[in-house]
């Protein structure tokens, strides 16, 4: 029995009946796993709002320049999207429950249990999770500064001048320069991240008093040779040695004033 059709006219039948075949089935979703640190949230939730059934709790490790954390809700999927550094992968349970009930405390508008804030903050005050902090600021944080030669003022050389008037000039010299914009609430700060004091840029200009830049620089100049000290749950960046050496710089009185009227 023939059909009569030639070759080409046979494929192009053949073609024709393979797209009449049905689509494959689209694959049935699955339901979304919690992982363990997730239910750590469904837990704490459940303790600070009980009687409430707890929304689904999406978290992420992300690679922040810092030890940050942020949650938020989204109404429409009911959910709550929780994004940690990824510096919080390798905590305790029991520090990660505490941080779990200061987010959930802060969206929901509820009172900070103390408890959680003192555990989560003695764990970032331990050596190592400092160590890490200052190494991940290093390596992931950005740092704009201007050069130490301004318009008016250069700071190596205002650097150099105090270390030799009042440390023998034994301080180490750290990187030096000026802030991008003249700031008039933080005056200067020493980054030990990035070993950087930066000076505000509202202190390179004529008349601006040479001693006000002198004593800004020179606390900072005192935050090299008496670094933070982590005592129990806090961290004192102004130690009793700090001060004293601070208030024996010449006209400390009447720069603390000048700052005043900036």
């Amino acid at each position: 029995m023939t059909f009569g059709w030639s070759k080409h006219r046979l494929l192009r039948w053949i073609a024709s009946r393979r797209n009449l075949s049905p689509a494959p089935k689209p694959a049935t979703p699955q339901p979304t796993q919690t992982t363990d640190n997730e239910e750590i949230f469904v837990r704490q939730f459940r303790r600070l709002r009980p009687g409430i059934e707890p929304p689904a709790f999406r978290l992420r490790f992300r690679p922040f320049a810092s030890l940050r954390s942020t949650i938020k809700g989204k109404p429409e999927t009911a959910t709550v999207e929780v994004h940690l550094s990824d510096m919080l992968q390798d905590a305790p349970p029991a520090v990660l429950s505490a941080l779990a009930k200061v987010l959930i405390a802060k969206l929901y508008g509820l009172k900070i249990p103390k408890d959680a804030r003192n555990r989560f903050r003695r764990w970032t005050l331990t050596p190592a999770v400092q160590d890490s902090m200052l190494e991940c600021r290093r390596k992931r944080g950005r740092k704009r500064v201007l050069p130490a030669a301004g318009a008016v003022h250069d700071l190596d050389a205002v650097f150099d001048r105090l270390n030799t008037r009042y440390f023998a000039g034994k301080l180490r010299k750290p990187g030096l320069g000026w802030s991008p914009v003249a700031a008039r609430r933080r005056l200067g700060h020493y980054d030990p991240a990035h070993d950087v004091i930066v000076i505000s840029r509202i202190f390179d200009r004529q008349d601006t008093p040479e001693l006000a830049l002198e004593y800004v620089l020179f606390h900072e100049m005192l935050h090299i040779k008496h670094p933070t000290e982590i005592r129990g749950h806090r961290r004192c960046v102004h130690t009793a040695a700090f001060q004293a050496e601070e208030r024996e710089f010449p006209g400390y009185e009447k720069a603390k004033r000048m700052l005043r009227s900036l």
